[in-house]
Formats: structure tokens, sequence, C-alpha cells
């Protein structure tokens, strides 16, 4: 699963347990918190799970959600079924942001792919300039100036 996706179904589900599912539990209540309700496990078998669960069978393979199904059955509860609608919808958006990216790196011009010394610098470089000038003289002369400039700082002339 795409390290992307994985993020958006973590945080759509603690952001879903620590709002809705809370308030549709225990309206009003501010003492229990989400993590109660959908634990950190829940969350990461889900996350974890390497498949999109989108059906009850899924669901109950990939985790034992003791809110999500009535007792030992298959049979969703209306938490249950809230969990896998709020799953599909993290899906859906997902594939949609996933597409408009795709559509919109595949607008861009194309970037030249061949990368040779001349391009990747960009031209000569200031000594293969300055050769090009004064052949080794120009050289030459850089080091003496050097050398001058030091003596110059020494106070030796």
């Amino acid at each position: 699963m795409a390290k992307g996706l994985s993020e958006a179904i973590r945080n759509g589900l603690v952001e879903w347990r620590d709002g809705d599912l809370v308030d549709d539990i225990y309206p009003g209540t501010t003492t229990i918190s989400g993590g109660t309700l959908l634990g950190d496990d829940v969350v990461q078998q889900l996350v974890s799970s390497g498949i999109r669960i989108e059906t009850k069978e899924q669901l109950r393979q990939h985790t034992r959600w003791y809110l999500g199904f009535h007792g030992d059955t298959t049979d969703l509860t209306s938490h249950g079924r809230k969990l896998l609608e709020l799953l599909h919808s993290i899906y859906t958006e997902y594939d949609r942001v996933e597409e408009e990216e795709n559509a919109r790196l595949a607008s861009l011009p194309q970037v030249r792919s061949e990368v040779t010394p001349e391009n990747f610098y960009g031209g000569a470089t200031n000594r293969t300039s300055a050769r090009r000038e004064g052949g080794d003289r120009g050289v030459q002369r850089a080091r003496v100036s050097r050398r001058a400039r030091g003596r110059v700082r020494r106070g030796t002339t």
C-alpha cells in the first residue's frame, strides 16, 4: 500500500474516532477519548493490512474491533458500517488526488534526459576560459598574482 494512502487512512481514522465516533456513542462527554473506542492497535491493523478493506468480511479478517460487529457474528453494527463508509471515502479521495497529480505531472514539459558534460556544466569553466585566452601564461599570471598578494599582506614586497 502506498505511503500516502497509509497516512490518509491513519489520519482519517484518528480524526473520525476523536470526533464523530465519540459524539455518536457518548454525546456531550469529554472524559472518554476516541482512542478508548477505536484503539491505536485497531487503526494500525487497518493501515497495515496491505489491502483496501471494503467488505465486512475483510474488516473481520484484519481486525477484531469490538464496536464494529454484533458479538462474534459477522453482522456489522452501525459503527462498523460507518467505519467501512469512512474507509471507502478515504480511498475515493486519495484516488482523486492521485489522478489529479498524475494529470498535472503529465502536462509538465518534458526535460531532456541526456546529460553531457557540456549541458551539465553550462559551458566552459573559468579555468578553461583562461587557458583559451592566454594559454598557460594566464594560469601562471594568476599564481604570480596570488603570491604577490601574499607578500603584500606579510609586508615583504
